[in-house]
């Protein structure tokens, strides 16, 4: 029964195309990032036609790899992970009809067996569709720019595939506190902002889960990648105590 509830939820990724949107969200990241880094001053020049910030004189750094990559992470940081939230929720929000809800519980024993599958699809989904983003930002940054190593810059990407696992315990937890699935979305949204706002601060900068996005971009500039491990022990305890308190709290409820 557990096997067969894991190809089924492998079978709605794919059938209803949600794994290739998702792939080809992040993989429009991985263009665009790069792109807008490397084509900065144009953009510029677009945005002030009249010249009137060139009579500022005002200095456009030179770009660089590191911030090519870094452009990349700027956009999957909200809507990647945002997109992810929305995948896990369509996954998770087994209980937002009395209908739904009995249909679902009364087919299968236990609480783990019905979530964990929806958990462990949508965040595979998650951490393939990030480093195939990953991999096409890395190549068109080593086309305009001089790329960092592949394997560094795949291994910190990895890293933020953890983030991306974390972002779907979060929607786990949140749809065992409510049951319609925009609250659902609502919710996780609010504590991956409430997240990031922690990793605004100084104190706290280096242990906020959203720094792992940052994995990739950390060979580009010659930082190691064990600069991260803080956030990396962090998310992994965040993400089991998130599972584990949905895990109680879905069991608890009353269809």
């Amino acid at each position: 029964m557990n096997g067969t509830l894991y190809r089924i939820e492998a079978l709605r990724l794919l059938r209803t195309h949600t794994l290739l949107l998702l792939v080809l969200a992040f993989t429009a990241a991985g263009v665009v990032g790069p792109l807008s880094a490397y084509f900065m001053e144009d953009l510029l020049r677009l945005a002030d036609p009249e010249g009137e910030l060139a009579a500022l004189d005002l200095k456009v750094p030179t770009m660089t790899a590191g911030d090519a990559l870094g452009s990349h992470v700027e956009l999957v940081a909200p809507l990647g992970a945002l997109l992810v939230v929305l995948v896990a929720a369509m996954a998770l929000t087994v209980d937002a009809g009395p209908g739904r809800s009995v249909f679902y519980r009364s087919r299968v024993p236990g609480t783990a067996r019905l979530i964990l599958p929806r958990v462990v699809l949508p965040a595979l989904a998650a951490v393939l569709a990030h480093l195939v983003g990953a991999l096409v930002a890395w190549a068109f940054t080593a086309m305009f720019f001089d790329g960092p190593p592949l394997p560094a810059t795949m291994l910190g990407a990895l890293l933020g595939g953890v983030y991306m696992v974390f972002v779907v315990a979060v929607v786990a937890l949140a749809s065992s506190l409510v049951r319609n699935a925009l609250a659902v979305v609502g919710v996780a949204v609010l504590v991956l902002v409430v997240c990031a706002g922690a990793g605004g601060l100084p104190f706290l900068a280096e242990w906020a889960p959203g720094a792992l996005l940052q994995g990739m971009v950390l060979p580009a500039v010659g930082t190691p990648l064990g600069d991260l491990l803080p956030a990396i022990a962090t998310t992994v305890v965040l993400t089991v105590g998130a599972l584990a308190l949905a895990l109680n709290r879905s069991g608890a409820r009353e269809i």
